[in-house]
Protein backbone atom coordinates (compact mmCIF):
# COMPACT_ATOMS: atom_id res chain seq x y z
CA UNK A 1 0.00 0.00 0.00
CA UNK A 2 1.29 3.47 -0.85
CA UNK A 3 2.59 5.74 1.87
CA UNK A 4 -0.22 7.48 3.73
CA UNK A 5 -0.57 11.25 3.59
CA UNK A 6 -0.53 12.84 7.03
CA UNK A 7 -2.01 15.84 8.79
CA UNK A 8 -0.29 17.79 11.59
CA UNK A 9 -1.85 16.80 14.95
CA UNK A 10 -0.30 13.89 16.90
CA UNK A 11 -2.08 10.73 18.06
CA UNK A 12 -1.07 7.79 20.23
CA UNK A 13 -0.27 4.43 18.65
CA UNK A 14 0.56 0.98 20.04
CA UNK A 15 3.02 -0.39 17.51
CA UNK A 16 5.40 -3.28 17.05
CA UNK A 17 8.79 -1.81 16.04
CA UNK A 18 10.13 -5.09 14.64
CA UNK A 19 9.28 -8.78 14.59
CA UNK A 20 9.42 -10.30 18.07
CA UNK A 21 9.72 -6.95 19.84
CA UNK A 22 7.46 -5.66 22.59
CA UNK A 23 4.67 -3.18 22.05
CA UNK A 24 5.61 0.46 22.37
CA UNK A 25 3.38 3.52 22.74
CA UNK A 26 4.48 6.30 20.43
CA UNK A 27 3.04 9.44 18.89
CA UNK A 28 2.44 9.75 15.18
CA UNK A 29 0.83 12.29 12.94
CA UNK A 30 -2.87 11.70 12.31
CA UNK A 31 -3.11 10.08 8.86
CA UNK A 32 -5.00 11.54 5.92
CA UNK A 33 -7.09 9.19 3.73
CA UNK A 34 -5.69 8.50 0.30
CA UNK A 35 -7.66 7.67 -2.84
CA UNK A 36 -10.54 5.30 -2.08
CA UNK A 37 -9.94 5.45 1.67
CA UNK A 38 -11.62 6.84 4.76
CA UNK A 39 -10.17 7.85 8.09
CA UNK A 40 -11.76 6.24 11.16
CA UNK A 41 -11.71 7.62 14.68
CA UNK A 42 -11.30 4.35 16.56
CA UNK A 43 -13.79 3.72 19.39
CA UNK A 44 -12.88 0.10 20.10
CA UNK A 45 -10.56 -2.59 18.79
CA UNK A 46 -10.71 -6.24 19.75
CA UNK A 47 -7.63 -8.19 20.79
CA UNK A 48 -7.32 -11.35 18.70
CA UNK A 49 -4.82 -14.19 18.95
CA UNK A 50 -4.05 -13.60 15.27
CA UNK A 51 -2.40 -10.32 16.32
CA UNK A 52 0.49 -12.56 17.37
CA UNK A 53 1.24 -12.99 13.65
CA UNK A 54 2.22 -9.33 13.59
CA UNK A 55 3.82 -9.38 17.02
CA UNK A 56 6.10 -12.32 16.21
CA UNK A 57 6.56 -11.68 12.49
CA UNK A 58 4.94 -14.96 11.50
CA UNK A 59 3.18 -13.56 8.42
CA UNK A 60 5.46 -13.10 5.40
CA UNK A 61 6.06 -9.61 4.08
CA UNK A 62 5.06 -7.50 7.10
CA UNK A 63 6.68 -4.09 7.02
CA UNK A 64 7.64 -2.65 10.41
CA UNK A 65 6.89 -0.73 12.49
CA UNK A 66 3.34 -2.03 12.27
CA UNK A 67 0.18 -1.35 14.29
CA UNK A 68 -1.89 -4.53 14.90
CA UNK A 69 -5.67 -4.77 15.20
CA UNK A 70 -8.26 -6.14 12.76
CA UNK A 71 -11.47 -5.97 14.86
CA UNK A 72 -12.17 -2.26 14.67
CA UNK A 73 -15.24 -0.13 15.34
CA UNK A 74 -15.24 3.62 14.93
CA UNK A 75 -16.65 6.74 13.32
CA UNK A 76 -15.72 7.97 9.86
CA UNK A 77 -13.77 11.13 10.56
CA UNK A 78 -12.70 12.09 7.05
CA UNK A 79 -13.19 10.78 3.52
CA UNK A 80 -11.24 10.96 0.31
CA UNK A 81 -13.02 13.35 -2.02
CA UNK A 82 -13.79 10.50 -4.42
CA UNK A 83 -15.70 8.46 -1.81
CA UNK A 84 -19.46 8.92 -2.16
CA UNK A 85 -21.04 5.77 -0.68
CA UNK A 86 -20.05 6.64 2.91
CA UNK A 87 -20.48 9.81 4.93
CA UNK A 88 -18.68 11.59 7.70
CA UNK A 89 -19.93 10.65 11.19
CA UNK A 90 -21.12 7.19 10.11
CA UNK A 91 -20.22 4.29 12.41
CA UNK A 92 -18.37 1.49 10.64
CA UNK A 93 -16.44 -1.68 11.37
CA UNK A 94 -13.32 -3.17 9.82
CA UNK A 95 -12.53 -6.87 10.14
CA UNK A 96 -10.03 -9.40 8.82
CA UNK A 97 -11.05 -8.61 5.24
CA UNK A 98 -9.30 -5.28 4.85
CA UNK A 99 -9.36 -4.80 1.11
CA UNK A 100 -8.99 -6.59 -2.22
CA UNK A 101 -7.57 -5.98 -5.67
CA UNK A 102 -10.84 -6.56 -7.57
CA UNK A 103 -9.02 -8.05 -10.57
CA UNK A 104 -7.88 -11.57 -9.62
CA UNK A 105 -9.89 -14.66 -10.56
CA UNK A 106 -11.45 -14.96 -7.10
CA UNK A 107 -12.56 -11.31 -7.10
CA UNK A 108 -14.01 -11.61 -10.60
CA UNK A 109 -16.09 -14.52 -9.30
CA UNK A 110 -17.23 -12.44 -6.32
CA UNK A 111 -15.19 -14.53 -3.89
CA UNK A 112 -13.54 -11.53 -2.26
CA UNK A 113 -12.45 -13.40 0.88
CA UNK A 114 -10.06 -15.47 -1.24
CA UNK A 115 -8.54 -12.57 -3.16
CA UNK A 116 -4.97 -13.37 -4.14
CA UNK A 117 -3.90 -9.94 -2.89
CA UNK A 118 -6.15 -9.72 0.15
CA UNK A 119 -5.27 -6.89 2.52
CA UNK A 120 -5.49 -7.46 6.27
CA UNK A 121 -5.58 -4.62 8.81
CA UNK A 122 -2.65 -4.83 11.20
CA UNK A 123 -0.68 -6.91 8.70
CA UNK A 124 -0.92 -5.28 5.26
CA UNK A 125 -1.43 -1.82 6.77
CA UNK A 126 -1.76 -0.31 10.23
CA UNK A 127 -4.76 -1.58 12.18
CA UNK A 128 -6.88 -0.42 15.09
CA UNK A 129 -4.39 -0.17 17.96
CA UNK A 130 -4.33 3.58 17.43
CA UNK A 131 -6.61 6.56 17.83
CA UNK A 132 -7.15 7.05 14.09
CA UNK A 133 -6.69 4.67 11.18
CA UNK A 134 -7.25 4.72 7.44
CA UNK A 135 -8.90 1.88 5.56
CA UNK A 136 -10.07 1.27 1.99
CA UNK A 137 -13.81 1.60 1.44
CA UNK A 138 -14.18 -2.07 0.46
CA UNK A 139 -13.11 -3.04 3.98
CA UNK A 140 -15.98 -1.19 5.67
CA UNK A 141 -19.25 -2.50 7.06
CA UNK A 142 -21.98 -0.22 8.41
CA UNK A 143 -22.93 -0.51 12.08
CA UNK A 144 -26.31 1.12 12.89
CA UNK A 145 -26.47 3.07 16.14
CA UNK A 146 -29.26 0.91 17.55
CA UNK A 147 -27.38 -2.32 16.91
CA UNK A 148 -24.15 -0.91 18.32
CA UNK A 149 -25.83 -0.07 21.64
CA UNK A 150 -27.75 -3.34 21.85
CA UNK A 151 -24.78 -5.55 20.99
CA UNK A 152 -22.62 -3.76 23.56
CA UNK A 153 -25.21 -4.36 26.29
CA UNK A 154 -25.72 -8.00 25.33
CA UNK A 155 -21.96 -8.60 25.23
CA UNK A 156 -21.49 -7.14 28.70
CA UNK A 157 -24.33 -9.25 30.13
CA UNK A 158 -23.07 -12.41 28.45
CA UNK A 159 -19.56 -11.82 29.73
CA UNK A 160 -20.87 -11.37 33.27
CA UNK A 161 -22.84 -14.64 33.18
CA UNK A 162 -19.97 -16.59 31.63
CA UNK A 163 -17.54 -15.37 34.27
CA UNK A 164 -19.95 -16.14 37.11
CA UNK A 165 -20.63 -19.64 35.76
CA UNK A 166 -16.92 -20.27 35.38
CA UNK A 167 -16.22 -19.17 38.93
CA UNK A 168 -18.79 -21.66 40.23
CA UNK A 169 -17.58 -24.59 38.14
CA UNK A 170 -13.79 -24.27 38.02
CA UNK A 171 -11.54 -26.02 40.47
CA UNK A 172 -10.01 -23.51 42.91
CA UNK A 173 -6.54 -22.11 42.26
CA UNK A 174 -6.42 -23.37 38.69
CA UNK A 175 -6.13 -20.80 35.90
CA UNK A 176 -8.67 -21.26 33.15
CA UNK A 177 -10.57 -19.55 30.36
CA UNK A 178 -14.14 -18.81 31.38
CA UNK A 179 -15.67 -19.76 28.02
CA UNK A 180 -13.54 -22.90 27.89
CA UNK A 181 -14.66 -23.93 31.37
CA UNK A 182 -18.26 -23.51 30.37
CA UNK A 183 -17.81 -25.79 27.37
CA UNK A 184 -15.82 -28.30 29.39
CA UNK A 185 -18.45 -28.42 32.11
CA UNK A 186 -21.24 -28.92 29.57
CA UNK A 187 -19.27 -31.68 27.89
CA UNK A 188 -18.39 -33.35 31.19
CA UNK A 189 -21.93 -33.38 32.58
CA UNK A 190 -23.84 -34.18 29.37
CA UNK A 191 -24.88 -37.91 29.38
CA UNK A 192 -23.66 -39.98 26.49
CA UNK A 193 -26.14 -41.35 23.98
CA UNK A 194 -28.01 -44.27 25.52
CA UNK A 195 -26.26 -44.06 28.90
CA UNK A 196 -29.41 -42.95 30.75
CA UNK A 197 -31.48 -45.73 29.17
CA UNK A 198 -28.85 -48.34 30.11
CA UNK A 199 -28.80 -47.16 33.70
CA UNK A 200 -32.59 -47.31 33.95
CA UNK A 201 -32.68 -50.83 32.45
CA UNK A 202 -29.96 -52.08 34.81
CA UNK A 203 -31.92 -50.90 37.86
CA UNK A 204 -34.99 -52.95 36.89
Amino acid sequence: MAATKVATAPMKVAQIPKAGADFEIVEREIPKPDRGQVRIKVQACGVCHSDALTKEGEWPGIQYPRVPGHEVVGIIDELDEGVSEWKQGQRVGVGWHGGRDGTCLACRRGDFRNCRNLKIPGISYDGGYQEYMVAPVEALVAIPESRFRRSSTVALRRNHHVQRAAAQRCFPRRPCCSAGCRRHHARRTRPRNGSSARRRSSRR
